[in-house]
């Protein structure tokens, strides 16, 4: 079964101050834990198809996590050779 717009708000309004405080203990930056709460609900959304309710909080935690490991390579990445800026 599809994952349907309301279920998506009631989910949303339900875990959105968990998840923001769980990508806030990754990226230590407000602003960007926002964002990343954001686009991991986006990204749900443009799956929900093949999205499970049963499994949607576990999925939006897992998309939060990942999308804030990759803003960690990034960063790294962007330290380690400042120099090649252009490459982002």
């Amino acid at each position: 079964m599809a994952l349907s717009r309301q279920q998506l708000e009631t989910t949303y309004q339900d875990i959105e101050v968990q998840l923001y405080n769980f990508a806030l203990r990754w990226v230590f930056s407000p602003t960007l834990a926002e964002e990343i709460v954001h686009e991991a609900f986006i990204r749900v959304w443009h799956r929900r198809d093949e999205v499970m309710v049963e499994t949607l909080r576990g999925l939006l935690y897992t998309t939060t996590k990942n999308l804030a490991l990759n803003e960690i390579r990034r960063r790294r990445r962007h330290e380690a050779l400042p120099f090649l800026g252009w490459l982002e």
